[in-house]
């Protein structure tokens, strides 16, 4: 920064002594008025750095504050997020469980249809079984009748 006021400085007295030299031909009035450039230059020069700052300041201003609007949506973002994660978490763990009864309730079930298939095969066994002796029963029964007929007569 100072390299440039310096440098500012330098052409301003330059073209203060030139301009003044070829107008008058006279070297101390053309210092004088070099002279005098130098401190004019450099105060517009601070005039329109500063009225620059103030134009950079309010443009910027409205910037800033999309940029801090913006980090607080990204931080609310960020947290909504880790929300999300967690709750897909849980429900990874909850639609596992899940699963894993499923898993049990159908082997339950095969065990259960297995059983009733056993339970229905063995109902099937006794009611012949039954059948059977109520066929021997009634056989006795005709026998008796014609052994009690028999010796009857």
């Amino acid at each position: 920064m100072a390299k440039n006021w310096f440098f500012l400085s330098t052409i301003a007295f330059g073209v203060g002594f030139s301009l003044s030299f070829l107008g008058s031909r006279d070297i101390r009035n053309s210092l004088v008025t070099g002279s005098i450039s130098v401190p004019a230059t450099l105060l517009a020069a601070a005039v329109v750095d500063r009225l620059q700052r103030k134009q950079a300041d309010r443009t910027l201003a409205p910037l800033r504050t999309q940029v801090q609007s913006l980090e607080d949506r990204k931080t609310e973002l960020s947290q909504s997020l880790s929300v999300a994660a967690a709750s897909h978490s849980t429900l990874q763990t909850e639609s596992t469980q899940l699963q894993t009864q499923i898993v049990e309730r159908q082997s339950q079930k095969e065990a259960l249809a297995q059983e009733l298939g056993t339970l229905t095969g063995q109902r099937h066994q006794l009611g012949a079984q039954l059948s059977d002796l109520q066929t021997q029963i009634q056989d006795l029964e005709t026998r008796e009748t014609e052994l009690n007929h028999s010796l009857s007569t």
